[in-house]
């Protein structure tokens, strides 16, 4: 499900706060952060990085052209930063979902920058 969460929390955005803030609207869920293996190397930049470890229990997926996570699936190289980039920009997006997905994404891209 697509939430518009970030939209309502404080400038710059950060992992921490996100998690916290669905933390606090799902009080009995066991959330758990999913990331890809192309920022393990950035990960002592990350705002309360052992916070997020400790409380959020990352799950690591490896990505396409990164070294490879055992025991876990490799997605494509697809960057969620060129879709967001792509949408701004008003480019093409088939090539990188599903033309499902695609349509999700820009059904509610819509209603979030509205």
């Amino acid at each position: 499900r697509v939430l518009p969460i970030e939209q309502s929390l404080p400038q710059p955005s950060y992992t921490i706060h996100t998690l916290d803030a669905l933390k606090e609207k799902h009080p009995d869920a066991e959330l758990r952060w999913v990331m890809g293996a192309d920022i393990l190397e950035s990960l002592h930049l990350w705002k309360d990085w052992d916070r997020i470890m400790r409380e959020y229990a990352p799950i690591c997926v490896g990505r396409s052209g990164w070294p490879v996570v055992p025991n876990a699936p490799t997605f494509p190289e697809i960057s969620s930063t060129e879709i967001r980039q792509r949408l701004k920009t008003g480019l093409p997006l088939a090539h990188l979902m599903p033309t499902e997905v695609t349509a999700l994404v820009l059904a509610h891209t819509e209603e979030f920058q509205g």
